[in-house]
């Protein structure tokens, strides 16, 4: 690839990530305000909480928002893709269950709706990246 393309290819993925990364820095910011007010592990597990209530509404938003921009002969590759990464979701939240259902300790249980989060944020974001591609054309 020439250098300029390679310029231009590393230019285009920064702006179309900057708004994932925008939504992402503020939620991920929200919880760690929310945590530091009620550092309990209680105040932990309710801001976590929080902020998985908050990456799922953005994953349903940006698959709402793919779903407008994708041309109609692509619509169902998304649905059956959401479908199977619903299946993906479960299976991983009952894996994370296990795992932490055998340790000892309370500073398990904000770590468990951690690593849960993380599974819905990447998901939102990929999917804001996807939107983002098709919006810039």
């Amino acid at each position: 690839m020439p250098k300029i393309a390679k310029l231009v290819f590393s230019i285009l993925m920064a702006v179309i990530s900057s708004q994932a990364l925008a939504d992402s820095t503020q939620i991920d910011s929200d919880l760690e305000q929310c945590i530091e007010a009620d550092s309990t592990t209680a105040g932990m597990v309710n801001c976590s909480y929080k902020a998985y209530s908050l990456w799922d509404k953005e994953l349903n938003a940006n698959y709402k928002h793919l779903i407008d921009v994708l041309p109609p002969s692509k619509k169902q590759q998304l649905r059956n893709s959401q479908k199977q990464w619903l299946v993906f979701r479960d299976a991983e939240f009952k894996t994370i269950d296990s795992v932490y259902s055998i340790l000892d300790g309370t500073m398990y249980i904000p770590m468990r709706v951690s690593d849960r989060t993380q599974i819905v944020k990447a998901r939102a974001l990929q999917l804001s990246e996807y939107a983002s591609l098709i919006d810039q054309q």
